[in-house]
């Protein structure tokens, strides 16, 4: 399933999704400290973001207060070596690290023979 999504396939993929919450981000040391729920236009992400940098988790609830569309994205975020804020669109993150949705459908590494290869554990 790939973006946009309706605020109820949002809140059902986030929460789904929550479970890589600690687990590592992009290959490197860091961790992915959250998974949210953001509106799809590029505007409203860009203010989520700067949000996020000043209130952390509250901003996804101050973003949504002030949205008025109907599609919704949902982020991976983390933090860098340097403290700095670094995030991926759910698809984007779940393509690059070949990880099964939850509708069935998954991304096959050329090199997994067709299995599924995750990243870091997910139990």
């Amino acid at each position: 399933m790939t973006p946009p999504y309706s605020l109820e396939q949002a809140k059902y993929l986030s929460s789904v999704y929550r479970a890589l919450v600690g687990t590592k981000f992009d290959g490197d040391k860091s961790q992915i400290e959250d998974v949210l729920i953001i509106p799809f236009d590029q505007a409203s992400k860009q203010r989520f973001i700067l949000y996020y940098m000043v209130m952390s988790q509250d901003a996804q609830d101050v973003v949504l207060e002030e949205y008025k569309g109907f599609l919704f994205d949902i982020l991976v975020i983390s933090r860098n070596a340097a403290g700095e804020i670094v995030y991926k669109e759910l698809s984007t993150y779940l393509a690059a690290n070949v990880i099964e949705d939850t509708i069935g459908e998954y991304n096959s590494h050329p090199s997994s023979n067709n299995q599924l290869f995750f990243t870091d554990s997910l139990s």
